[in-house]
């Protein structure tokens, strides 16, 4: 093997340090809580650190859903220079050249198992249709214009769940090609593909997951990384490219059998075992018989305090008088015909006691709203027939039906 040059070493230097930081724990230590949260603590105390450093008030979120907050963009920025600082001091220990292929081998390793377990695991989610959730009554009775970026994402994916489970096992695909090494390559590039799609819907359509999508993809871009020059060769000088260098493998060795059967087992059995745990709740849910006070209703007077309900069986969207939207949190009575309505955690909104009575398509609610008595008749929108939801594939079409 050729050695490396000064160059190459610390290139490598830090982009191990990074990556093993990006990846918190290497899966499947990561599978054990205690472990994973000390770590996730540890990295967070740093980003809080430089936040201060940096004079920023960095608020704190308790599960906010979103991995693009201020603290995890400023943990990123600790994570790249803790491998700077790294990177530095292990170029000063370890002056002599050397080449770090056995290094490099293990961090190949620790990359294939974070990409197969993010794979399988959002791939699954998607074969089994639970990730984009088919479009809501409220979602099919807002405009276009009323959508955020990521609303009218969820729901592009979310109304067609032939393309979603397609886009699952494209994931899948890539996953399970990265558990051999002789494919580790094809995957890697297959992926590259793959997340790349991911990042760029993530970056203009604003979800809140930019940062974790693109470490994705900077991971399959490091294990194909290694293979560049001979892909260059072949595909772009048009000349034979010779067989890629046979390195040291400890994970290869014989007596690792029954450590990778394991460690695979985990992997793929684990994320069927909560995709197949998810898909039973929400067959569930889906078979429950429709409660007669959910749907989207319209109020019929201009002095009502909202313009619109849309009702759900654990939330509601209210459209107020001015025009703002607000997602609630709601609670239904089981003996008798009343809602609850509360701001949702950690969130402020509005507030409501709610009766309900039905005639038709007429529904009245009558109680208090933030306080205030109030008795506001609506008309239940029948979206039964959305064409979102109805016009379905056809195979001819004599003219293109864009509505």
């Amino acid at each position: 093997m050729a050695p490396w040059s000064w160059l190459h070493r610390v290139a490598f230097r830090f982009a191990f340090l990074l990556f093993i930081a990006l990846a918190e724990v290497p899966t499947p230590l990561s599978m054990l809580p205690p472990l994973a949260a000390w770590v996730a603590e540890g990295w967070h105390w740093r980003g809080l650190q430089l936040g201060g450093a940096l004079h920023l008030e960095v608020p704190m979120h308790d599960m906010s859903g979103s991995g693009d907050t201020l603290l995890e963009w400023l943990t990123a920025l600790a994570k790249v220079l803790v491998a700077l600082f790294g990177t530095v001091l292990w170029s000063a220990v370890q002056r002599k050249p050397t080449s770090h292929h056995k290094l490099a081998d293990v961090l190949q390793l620790v990359l294939r198992v974070v990409l197969i377990n993010m794979m399988f695991s959002y791939g699954i989610s998607k074969v089994f249709a639970g990730q984009f959730p088919a479009p809501s009554d409220y979602r099919l009775a807002q405009t276009f214009g009323e959508a955020s970026p990521m609303g009218l994402m969820w729901t592009f994916m979310g109304a067609s769940k032939p393309y979603q489970i397609f886009a699952g096992l494209a994931e899948c695909l890539g996953a399970l090609l990265l558990l051999s090494r002789r494919t580790t390559l094809l995957g890697a590039l297959w992926l590259i593909g793959v997340l790349g799609n991911v990042v760029l819907l993530n970056f203009f359509y604003d979800v809140p997951v930019k940062l974790f999508s693109s470490s994705l993809l900077a991971m399959a871009v490091m294990l194909a990384l290694p293979d560049a020059p001979r892909l260059w060769r072949l595909l772009i000088s048009n000349r034979p490219a010779p067989a890629a260098e046979r390195r040291w493998q400890f994970w290869a060795n014989g007596r690792w059998w029954l450590a990778r059967v394991v460690l695979m087992t985990l992997l793929i059995g684990g994320n069927l075992y909560e995709a197949g745990d998810a898909l039973v709740a929400e067959a569930g849910a889906f078979d429950a018989p429709r409660a007669p006070y959910e749907g989207v209703f319209d109020a019929t007077s201009a002095e009502a305090p909202f313009r619109r309900l849309g009702i759900g069986a654990w939330s509601v969207y209210v459209t107020l008088a001015d025009g703002s939207v607000q997602r609630l949190a709601i609670e239904a009575d089981e003996k008798e015909p009343k809602l609850t309505i509360t701001p949702r955690a950690g969130e402020q909104g509005s507030s409501a006691s709610l009766q309900w009575k039905r005639a038709g398509d007429v529904v009245t609610f009558s109680g208090t709203w933030n306080g205030q008595p109030v008795e506001v008749v609506t008309r239940q929108l029948d979206l039964s027939k959305a064409l979102l939801v109805t016009r379905g594939f056809h195979w001819v079409n004599e003219y293109p039906f864009n509505r």
